[in-house]
């Protein structure tokens, strides 16, 4: 059956446009100031983290003060002897993390973060491309570069000599995406990057350990591999990844930067929401006076109400996460870090939805209050 309320609700939303235009706004500037905010929060998340979650890794040694995987000490390369021999282990190899610059065609220099690549393993590597493939690093003088750095013009072309530290290296494979919170990303072979930055040949950043499939669980693999090195941290994939992320956003400050961006945002959106719906109540104040006379019960004009709000959000909804939609793709392929896990737009949807009813609610309240009487003034 047909909710006679719901129509009542519409007509209402019709009748007066201009408040329920400034509704709808206050839900597009939810939708869309709050999802920009968020989609680089989880952007710059990615760029954190990308490395590690990529790595293939199941577990990382690293030095018991390790704050992140970018800033840490160095650890023997002899460790790996000491996990190969466990039967369980699939491969133990050394992670090289250092930073360097890269020379343009004009002549300028860029930070790049090269990580140094076990070959021919390729272990730790580039695991997407725009040109070449892993196989590319098998190259002597092998060097990647992502396509978001190559799309200023005075960059190195495919297949071109790189000055990479004053030395020259070819661009033999183009990465796709792969940035770091740091710089540019860039990689190579181990024996060129420890060549190139001199690295001691006993040392490296980090160890990525892999186990054999079904060897062991989870809690007895960490034990096993702490019980090696007592002097050293044995981490999953995911705990370093997370301490990597925690400290870049807590310990910088960018994290509480973007959280405020949102809450400011929402809370903009919340003002204009409840604003503007009471206006709009005030508008047809004698319009529920009358419904009120008709017989209309405070039940019935609270949900005449509740159905006008949901009219707001849905329209505020469709247009916000289209314009929102349309930035994210235009701004996907460039440097800005942006990212939207799968599940959320539906705690986006739910959640303006949520903040739509708590602006409205004083106008709600102030509706329920109306006296009939007040027709007959």
């Amino acid at each position: 059956m047909y909710d006679t309320r719901a129509q009542t609700a519409l007509r209402l939303f019709l009748h007066n446009r201009p408040a329920s235009a400034g509704a709808i706004l206050g839900v597009i500037a939810i939708v869309f100031l709050v999802g920009i905010q968020l989609a680089i929060l989880f952007g710059v998340i990615e760029i954190i983290s990308n490395e590690i979650t990529h790595s293939g890794a199941d577990y990382w040694v690293v030095t018991p003060k390790t704050t992140n995987l970018d800033f840490s000490n160095q650890l023997p390369v002899s460790y790996i002897d000491r996990i190969t021999a466990l039967k369980e282990i699939d491969y133990a190899r050394p992670y090289l993390n250092t930073t360097g610059l890269v020379r343009n065609r004009d002549g300028r220099y860029e930070l790049a973060i090269t990580t140094g690549v076990k070959v021919p393993q390729m272990t730790g590597g580039p695991w997407t491309f725009v040109k070449g493939s892993p196989a590319s690093l098998l190259d002597p003088f092998g060097f990647t570069m992502d396509n978001t750095t190559l799309e200023d013009k005075e960059t190195p072309l495919f297949g071109q000599l790189v000055d990479v530290q004053n030395r020259l290296f070819r661009l033999t494979a183009i990465t796709k995406h792969i940035r770091c919170f740091r710089g540019n990303v860039g990689y190579m072979s181990e024996a060129n990057a420890r060549r190139l930055f001199h690295l001691n040949p006993a040392f490296c950043n980090a160890i990525m350990v892999k186990f054999k499939t079904g060897a062991l669980t989870g809690a007895n693999r960490q034990n096993q591999l702490q019980a090696l090195f007592p002097y050293a941290k044995v981490m999953t994939n995911r705990e370093i990844a997370g301490q990597t992320v925690r400290y870049y956003l807590f310990a910088t400050g960018i994290g509480g930067s973007i959280f405020m961006s949102a809450g400011l945002s929402a809370g903009i959106g919340l003002v204009i929401i409840g604003l503007t719906l009471y206006n709009n109540i005030l508008s047809y104040e004698r319009d529920i006076a009358i419904l009120r006379v008709l017989g209309a019960r405070r039940k019935d004009i609270f949900l005449i109400l509740l159905y006008q709000v949901l009219i707001v959000s849905t329209i505020g909804l469709l247009i916000g996460f289209f314009f929102l939609a349309i930035t994210l793709q235009l701004t996907f392929a460039t440097r800005i870090p942006v990212n939207l896990p799968f599940w959320f737009g539906p705690v986006h949807v739910c959640s303006t939805i949520l903040l739509c009813l708590v602006g409205s609610l004083f106008a709600m309240r102030h509706a329920l209050k109306i006296d009939p009487a007040t027709v007959f003034r």
